[in-house]
């Protein structure tokens, strides 16, 4: 799993001093493989939203990307609730939380991206 953020990061929230591009393809990969190998769901619900945190986390620091970084981060985000609302409703409170702050770091972030992860969050989560 530690490697797997290691790449995550690299990928979605690079070293810009060091001209490092974005890798949102890479980054995905990673999450699939993962989910591939790795049969926990609570371990797949806990990499996709880490992929959201980094990349909400780069435009958040960097400002505006294009539609498809955040097409990419949508789709993770509706993964990655998916895959919380299969947990057991004991284990779902840290991701409901850790997704509500995405959401309200969002804000005013273009592209319709936080508009969607608004309604993604509250789809899911009437009650938050």
């Amino acid at each position: 799993m530690e490697e797997c953020k290691a790449i995550v990061t690299e990928c979605l929230y690079p070293d810009v001093q060091r001209d490092r591009p974005l890798q949102v393809a890479k980054a995905k990969k990673v999450v699939a493989d993962f989910c591939k190998a790795v049969a926990d769901p609570a371990a797949h619900a806990e990499l996709m939203l880490f992929f959201l945190e980094q990349g909400n986390a780069f435009t958040v620091e960097y400002g505006d990307i294009d539609a498809g970084f955040y097409s990419a981060l949508v789709a993770m985000a509706r993964r990655a609730v998916e895959a919380i609302v299969s947990l057991p409703v004991v284990l779902q409170e840290p991701f409901r939380e850790r997704l509500a702050e995405v959401v309200r770091s969002s804000s005013g972030i273009g592209w319709g991206y936080h508009d969607d992860l608004t309604d993604i969050a509250a789809a899911a989560f009437p009650e938050h």
